[in-house]
């Protein structure tokens, strides 16, 4: 299947899925559940309930083109990804729109997941590139996605959700103008990263974004009390937290700071982590001002 005027240069290799029985040593066929294996390989991606129907990577991309097609979207760009073992999972990331918003280059679209592991289901997210620092965005809950499961009459259903999307990239826009103009607490930031796992090396990468896209003395702060909540005990920890919410910093800015980190120096992480993280930093500084419109 060629994507060359999608703009992906080479034909991508999708993984050959199929279901198979599950048997067990001395019982046999196990009822009620079925593996899904890699025809060529053999690797068994899971152990699935009868109620699982394959929506293969290569049906999800046809729907994301058929979508396309129907809203008349030529898209500037067209990014297909396989990521996990065998190509367990795929990301389909596709912009077409560019809008400047408060001076801002923005490119819009929206990326597409699918999985063989059950790791996610069959998701449509907004999706953005800030052109000027090349900062991926991806817009999760209470901003512009749509979600469904691998049951039964899924593949209608894909049909459905991204155009469902694609009708909320509006919503996108106000979403960043508005954040714009709001301030986040650093307890609020504070909590992002603990939350995040992130190792040293990209911890410390992320304090310099800080500086960077807010202030030194910020991200000065920041590092000073996420080292010292580490070391402390709860009640310390608690008390840590309350001193940060009376210092806030520009909702935007910090958010660009992460974008940054997560699409340029996320080292060895695979694009599954990647993307869980982009999600969780939106649903985090974004989802908070997309309640108010």
């Amino acid at each position: 299947m060629g994507l060359e005027r999608f703009g992906v240069e080479k034909e991508i290799v999708y993984p050959r899925v199929e279901e198979r029985n599950v048997f067990v040593d001395g019982i046999g066929a196990v009822d009620g559940y079925k593996a899904i294996v890699n025809a060529d390989t053999g690797y068994v991606y899971d152990i699935a309930s009868k109620v699982y129907t394959i929506v293969r990577h290569e049906e999800v991309v046809d729907a994301v083109k058929a979508a396309l097609a129907e809203y008349r979207i030529e898209p500037k760009t067209f990014d297909v990804v396989l990521s996990g073992k065998h190509g367990a999972r795929l990301f389909v990331k596709t912009l077409w729109e560019e809008r400047v918003v408060s001076g801002d280059d923005i490119r819009l679209g929206m990326v597409v997941t699918n999985s063989y592991d059950r790791s996610m289901g069959i998701g449509a997210s907004g999706f953005g590139l800030r052109l000027g620092c090349s900062n991926e965005m991806v817009f999760g809950k209470e901003i512009a996605f749509e979600y469904t499961m691998h049951t039964k009459n899924v593949k209608d259903r894909v049909a459905e959700i991204i155009p469902k999307v694609l009708d909320k990239l509006e919503r996108v826009v106000e979403v960043i103008e508005l954040s714009m103009n709001e301030l986040v607490s650093l307890a609020d930031v504070a909590k992002l990263i603990r939350a995040l796992g992130l190792g040293k090396k990209m911890r410390e990468r992320l304090f310099g974004l800080i500086a960077k896209y807010v202030d030194p003395e910020t991200a000065k702060l920041l590092r000073q009390e996420i080292v010292a909540i580490e070391e402390a005990e709860r009640a310390e920890v608690l008390a840590r937290l309350e001193r940060l919410q009376e210092y806030e910093a520009p909702r935007w800015q910090t958010y660009n700071a992460f974008t940054e980190l997560l699409t340029h120096h996320a080292g060895r992480n695979d694009a599954y982590t990647v993307y869980s993280w982009q999600k969780r930093v939106a649903n985090e500084l974004l989802a908070p001002v997309a309640v108010k419109i």
